[in-house]
């Protein structure tokens, strides 16, 4: 009953659920939950039905709040647009302010959040207070009238700028009640993204390059003898090499560069962080490809997925390239044929994009006939 086939059929019926919930205006979540407690789990210590969906599906849902506090929270470190893609929704932004005292910011709004799937949508408003490190705290509700939202943000800005940050959670505590959210309100992609940024910090970072750059050329030379390196430098090689492979990936990604790296880290012998790089260069890839799906015939956007699933081949752990294997399939079912008629017919631009794809083929073990 706790199988991943099973918990996602539960999350459809969820979906559906609260979808019937929005449309009818019933409250239907009580009796469904009902019926699944009358399903007993085979591990006991799952208990039913109703549990597995309240501690495994239940967490996964959102309606128009949450996506809306992801986009507040979000923008505290993202320069939005007026119109902007929230993975399936779109958030409209209305008004839109941010204030800054020190390394404390406060930011208020209101947008319009709509599903691209239902077009369900709601004008919300918001305010998130971000004072230091992970600590994070807003609030988001419909507000009755501009009126009311302006008076909510001079209220609010006011002890902000004269540092009274106690009183600032308090009023959003106030005003928002049980509406309010934290950093654990953001979808966990872009969470992992932000806590990033915040890890990320300046000081300790240049600290452990400067200690990793200046004893490089000793460390290299005790490895060579077979003399263990200090524990200071082996933590500060394994930070610095992580961290530049991360972004390696992140960015337009140098295959030459990123085989440095993991050069470096072998002969360094750094424990690469396994399950955050091979994220991060799976999202990568999961970028790449739905960029080529968009413009199936861009020879450039091949080749960039190209060249970022042989860098993920050469990677000393396993990448999840199913994205590039499913964009694949579509192109050769949807457009290879055509372009192999194209060829043949003495257009000779399309063979380059002819052979990419075969030699995408062989990296991604997919048969293609010649």
């Amino acid at each position: 009953l706790s199988g991943i086939e099973t918990t996602q059929i539960m999350a459809y019926a969820g979906r559906a659920v609260q979808l019937a919930e929005y449309l009818f205006g019933k409250k239907l979540e009580d009796e469904f939950r009902k019926r699944l407690s009358e399903a007993k789990s085979n591990l006991p210590e799952l208990g039913d039905g109703r549990q597995i969906y309240d501690r495994f599906v239940k967490p996964s849902m959102v309606d128009l709040k949450d996506v809306g506090a992801h986009f507040a929270v979000s923008s505290l470190f993202e320069d939005y647009k007026q119109r902007n893609r929230v993975f399936a929704y779109r958030a409209d932004v209305e008004e839109f302010q941010v204030f800054e005292t020190g390394r404390a910011r406060l930011v208020v709004g209101n947008a319009t959040i709509s599903s691209q799937i239902t077009w369900h949508s709601a004008k919300l408003g918001f305010g998130v207070f971000h004072w230091s490190d992970h600590n994070i705290y807003g609030g988001i509700k419909k507000f009755a009238s501009s009126e009311e939202f302006q008076r909510f943000v001079k209220q609010l800005t006011e002890p902000f700028r004269q540092a009274e940050f106690t009183r600032v959670v308090s009023l959003l505590d106030k005003e928002f009640a049980s509406d309010t959210f934290s950093l654990r309100s953001l979808f966990r992609d872009e969470q992992r993204k932000i806590l990033d940024r915040i890890l990320d910090a300046g000081p300790a970072e240049s600290a452990y390059r400067e200690l990793y750059e200046n004893s490089a050329p000793l460390m290299h030379f005790l490895a060579s003898l077979g003399v263990p390196r200090p524990k200071a430098f082996a933590t500060a090689a394994e930070y610095v090499l992580n961290i530049d492979l991360r972004r390696s990936f992140e960015s337009d990604v140098n295959p030459t560069r990123v085989q440095a790296l993991l050069d470096e880290a072998r002969i360094c012998g750094v424990e690469l962080d396994r399950a955050g790089l091979g994220y991060a260069l799976a999202q990568r890839v999961q970028q790449a490809a739905e960029s080529l799906r968009q413009h199936p015939l861009e020879l450039s956007r091949l080749e960039t997925l190209d060249t970022l699933v042989s860098v993920a081949l050469s990677m000393p752990f396993e990448v999840n390239l199913r994205p590039a294997q499913n964009v694949h399939y579509d192109l050769l079912r949807c457009h290879y044929a055509d372009q192999k008629t194209r060829v043949e017919a003495g257009e000779a631009k399309c063979d380059a994009w002819l052979q990419c794809m075969r030699g995408l083929a062989d990296k991604l073990s997919v048969l293609v006939d010649s």
